[in-house]
């Protein structure tokens, strides 16, 4: 934590020791933001240099019982309202703030009037005004948008290699006859200021402003205008709007939050074989996300534009002293004065609406990047057919229903899951294990149905490995409703508790306890949305198959121990 609040100005010194010192615990304990840290010392600075123009006394403590102190955060809320516009959220988070930081004081066991407490335990007197989550891209914006990007992609290469071209034929006809040699063969007129590149840089560029030096003695005026773009001659390098394009193309291929991307270095990709594996940070959430991408066939994938984006920017970055993989992934050229260096492209001065703008696109609804990560986040909703595949592992149910369930896409879809879900519901009562709560060997010779009597026979002579090999009786491997009709079942044993060839004894409940262990062991490993989508149905199904047997049997099974289960490799990712 790099955030200071320096009170030791203030006339309130008890009142002020008293917020300074929960500040700091706050910051140090609640593992917040630095940006969040940094507004909360500002929220109590402003608040002590409000309280310290009114009434209030030097003494004032949160201790203190009388209403003076109340009644100046009162007054210090109205005049927050009074301070932003009207449809500013900023009064309510620095009331928010300051009563948190009250809260904590509070709660640590230090002592408090009855009158801040009630206002502690109050909301603050600004409402919520919550920001309107922002809808997906239409369709054919979308697709306009790639392709416009695509195609300021493909004229940067050609620029870029024109202008190794022009280095290397231009430094030799540098010295030729005339007022204006071979020189406006490096100043191309579609980019000014992006137009060499290679080793020779250095020279060629000296050589020219030597050269326009003597022009500028010999030609006069038109001289003077070639001086003037001699600023331009500068290694070949991406502008902001060929950045802007890299930027949005890999946000519509990721589904990334904006900063991921833009706060990527190069030490965070590693490259293996016709794979790249990244590391990225989201600031909100505060986690780190590990991606694997790999070549494929196309040149727009992840792998292909982050290989065409490094091949562009490689002849500048001998420019900065940095480690490589401390280097930024988005780096463009900055001239200030004679200096020339490299800085990482944030995309303040070119936004999205200007790269809209200029390549002419019809757009609707607000020029926010994050629409793009809503549109990624749309199309997982389309393809999966659920709300858990669209939110994947970036958030909480929370924040997907209070920013992502809004889309168009979403609500759309919205019955057809209802509607699956349902067909879900009435399949599983039709169909799943059949279960006998008796043992295998009353039943193999007892039984009603030969059915029965023949699967409990193969039960009672199962040898350990047969036991570690299933979980289960089933009653034809080979008409799996999972696998291939006619081919050897191999989804078991996770498969078992939800297939209508499974036939369950009380020989089986050992195994069942001890598979059951090992998917609530894994739980802790996994995003409650992922141990769902992968282990909710089969962890549901053995409970209602534990159901079906008494608390007895149930002691029995789990006093006779644990039992092996083999797990076949290709289910293994799982654990």
């Amino acid at each position: 934590m790099n955030s200071t609040l320096d009170l030791s100005d203030s006339r309130l010194r008890v009142l002020s020791r008293e917020l300074g010192q929960s500040w700091y615990e706050v910051a140090t304990t609640l593992g917040y933001a630095p940006t969040t840290v940094r507004r909360m010392s500002v929220v109590v600075r402003k608040f002590i240099e409000f309280a310290q123009c009114g009434d209030v006394e030097d003494g004032v403590s949160l201790a203190d019982s009388g209403a003076s102190l109340v009644e100046c955060i009162h007054q210090w809320e109205l005049s927050l309202r009074q301070g932003y516009a009207a449809t500013s959220n900023m009064p309510y988070k620095d009331g928010m703030q300051l009563l948190q930081i009250i809260r904590w004081h509070i709660r640590s066991g230090r002592p408090a009037g009855s009158l801040v407490r009630s206002r502690a335990g109050a909301k603050p007197l600004a409402p919520s005004r919550k920001e309107t989550p922002v809808d997906e891209l239409p369709n054919g914006i979308r697709i306009q948008l790639r392709d416009s990007c695509r195609a300021i992609i493909r004229d940067a290469e050609s620029r870029i290699q024109r202008g190794t071209v022009m280095v290397s034929n231009g430094a030799e006809v540098n010295d030729a006859p005339g007022p204006l040699p071979g020189i406006l063969r490096l100043l191309p007129t579609e980019a000014p200021g992006h137009s060499l590149a290679g080793d020779r840089v250095r020279s060629v560029a000296a050589r020219t402003r030597n050269h326009l030096n003597g022009l500028n003695r010999e030609a006069g005026a038109e001289s003077a205008r070639i001086r003037a773009r001699s600023r331009f001659v500068l290694p070949a390098s991406l502008s902001s709007r060929e950045l802007q394009a890299f930027r949005i193309l890999l946000l519509m291929e990721t589904g990334w939050a904006p900063e991921q991307l833009t706060d990527m270095r190069l030490g965070a990709m590693k490259w293996g074989d016709g794979k790249v594996s990244i590391t990225t940070q989201k600031l909100w959430a505060r986690t780190m996300k590990s991606h694997e991408y790999h070549q494929g066939n196309s040149r727009w994938n992840v792998y292909a534009l982050l290989e065409r984006l490094l091949a562009l920017t490689e002849p500048i970055r001998h420019l900065t002293t940095a480690r490589r993989e401390e280097q930024y992934l988005l780096v463009r050229l900055n001239r200030s004065g004679p200096e020339t260096y490299l800085t990482n492209e944030i995309f303040k001065q070119y936004l999205l609406k200007d790269l809209v703008k200029d390549v002419g696109i019809s757009w609707t609804g607000p020029f926010d990047i994050r629409r793009i990560r809503k549109t990624f986040k749309s199309v997982q909703g389309a393809v999966t057919g659920t709300a858990a595949g669209a939110a994947g592992m970036d958030h909480t149910v929370q924040v997907s229903r209070g920013h992502y369930m809004q889309t168009t896409t979403i609500h759309v879809l919205a019955a057809k899951v209802t509607n699956a879900a349902q067909e879900y519901v009435y399949n599983s009562i039709l169909q799943g294990p059949a279960v006998i709560p008796a043992r295998a060997k009353e039943l193999r010779l007892a039984g009603d149905d030969e059915t029965v009597r023949d699967l409990a026979g193969r039960t009672v002579r199962e040898s350990p490995k047969d036991m570690e090999m299933g979980v289960t009786a089933c009653r034809n491997p080979y008409a799996s409703p999972f696998t291939t009709e006619g081919k050897l079942c191999h989804v078991r044993p996770s498969m078992c508790f939800l297939c209508p060839n499974a036939l369950i004894f009380q020989d089986h409940l050992p195994r069942i306890l001890s598979f059951r262990e090992t998917l609530l062991a894994q739980r802790p490993n996994y995003h409650p949305q992922e141990f769902q989508s992968a282990w909710g149905g089969t962890l549901d199904s053995i409970e209602a198959i534990l159901r079906e047997f008494s608390p007895a049997q149930l002691k029995t099974a789990a006093d006779a121990g644990t039992a092996s289960i083999h797990v076949p490799i290709s289910q293994r990712v799982h654990f």
